[in-house]
């Protein structure tokens, strides 16, 4: 055994909520579960006979046994821990307090609001860990949403606390929310520890509820960059949108980021028995066009009365920040994977509109190209190629064509360089995002 998989479902999700994507990766995936491969279902989750709710089963036994038959050294709390090292003292986020007062402190709903139970889920993980690696050396990938998602970097501490530093971990992260104010609050949630050598965030911008902020860059802090290549890869759409197909009319995210996770997952060594389609480069730059030429209507999914009970409504920091994210204008690129993807796909078209490569001698706010000239016939080919891109380069800059038809075609072009940023993308983001394309 050299990589072993884990899935974390997310909150009130289990393995059983197909059309979900870590549910779906869970069957999808070869080999068997406790050899192979773990899911965890998320906290707050209906619960089976075989697979009852997190936090009221014995985490250290395979069949799931329920605690009141356990030995009492394994009758372990179902509530937080506050620090991970010490053992000691159990952690509570604030918020939403009198529902939490109307709950059983070990029900389902309380559960689903403050997340207790994933301490259970993460000593479940490294009993199994402890097993298969007897040796305690292996490669370890990670995928999971939600609060699911930060229970995989949670797992990574709890990992090299408890087995030592003979891990290396691959953690795919989608939409990571710890709720509440759990993921400012809880070191485990916001620390990438060495042991984690890939490390991949989606990130979706227009969830506007407060109850649900992102570990995003402006709470992760990473032990190592020399060691730990990360990348948050910004997507239109709410908290659901990357995992979930709701709408024929907003596929887009959905099938980018279920591309991305397969192929994480697979160059970082796991193996699937069904195999998700491969998107090209030039077919993932026709979705992340098509992603902002609809961006209107993804920012719609994150309002609602419903959504404002969820500690009220605000635009998330990475959503005000976007250009943060993106080493090219972030009105063209979603995010680094999108002009990674375009600069590899259209590198003449990239090298016109996104660097300072290209000569502007008379420091024209325009130029005008015949249908003849080089740039010209680029522009021409990236319209035939990809509609959606091009469409979205006109949309953005400056991008004419009058003529044609009988008479000599003029192009109308803003000047290069137009959409560059002077600030270069850090090695280790690089890194990660070039797994992916």
């Amino acid at each position: 055994m050299s990589v072993f998989t884990i899935l974390n479902c997310g909150t009130n999700f289990d393995r059983s909520k197909r059309g979900e994507l870590v549910a779906d990766f869970g069957v999808m995936l070869n080999g068997v579960e406790y050899r192979d491969f773990l899911i965890t279902d998320g906290v707050g989750s209906k619960g089976t006979t075989a697979n009852p709710m997190p936090g009221t089963f014995d985490p250290f036994t395979k069949d799931k046994s329920a605690k009141g038959q356990s030995p009492s050294w394994s009758n372990t709390p179902m509530q937080t821990l506050s620090n991970v090292s010490t053992g000691q003292g159990t952690f509570s986020p604030t918020g939403h307090g009198v529902l939490r007062g109307l709950t059983s402190s070990t029900g389902k709903t309380n559960a689903a609001i403050t997340g207790h139970g994933w301490d259970d889920n993460i000593r479940h993980a490294i009993a199994v860990l402890g097993d298969v690696f007897p040796g305690l050396q292996g490669t370890i990938n990670m995928i999971g949403w939600s609060r699911g998602a930060v229970t995989c970097l949670r797992m990574a501490n709890w990992i090299k606390e408890f087995l030592g530093p003979g891990f290396d971990i691959n953690i795919f992260a989608v939409d990571p929310v710890a709720g509440l104010d759990a993921g400012a609050r809880l070191q485990d949630t916001y620390f990438v520890p060495d042991n984690v050598k890939n490390y991949i965030g989606i990130l979706a911008l227009d969830d506007m509820r407060g109850d649900f902020k992102p570990q995003d860059l402006s709470r992760l802090v990473i032990q190592n960059s020399m060691i730990t290549n990360l990348a948050m890869l910004p997507f239109p759409g709410v908290h659901n949108t990357p995992v979930l197909l709701k709408s024929s009319r907003l596929p887009e995210v959905t099938r980018v980021v279920r591309h991305l996770a397969y192929r994480f997952l697979t160059v970082c060594g796991s193996q699937f028995k069904i195999h998700e389609p491969i998107l090209s480069q030039i077919d993932c730059c026709r979705n992340y066009a098509a992603m902002m030429l609809k961006r209107s209507e993804y920012a719609k999914l994150g309002k609602g009365f419903k959504n404002s009970l969820m500690g009220g409504l605000m635009d998330r920091t990475a959503k005000t920040n976007v250009q943060g994210y993106v080493a090219a204008d972030a009105k063209f690129f979603v995010n680094e994977h999108h002009r990674e993807c375009f600069q590899m796909a259209y590198p003449e078209i990239y090298n016109y509109f996104f660097t300072n490569t290209v000569p502007n001698p008379l420091g024209k706010a325009t130029t005008s190209f015949l249908a003849t000239d080089r740039w010209a016939q680029k522009l021409q080919q990236l319209y035939q190629t990809d509609p959606d891109s091009f469409e979205l380069l006109s949309a953005v800059y400056t991008v004419e064509r009058k003529g044609g038809m009988g008479s000599p075609a003029v192009w109308t072009v803003c000047a290069p360089g137009v959409g560059a940023m002077t600030v270069p993308t850090p090695p280790n983001v690089t890194a990660a995002v070039r797994m992916l394309c």
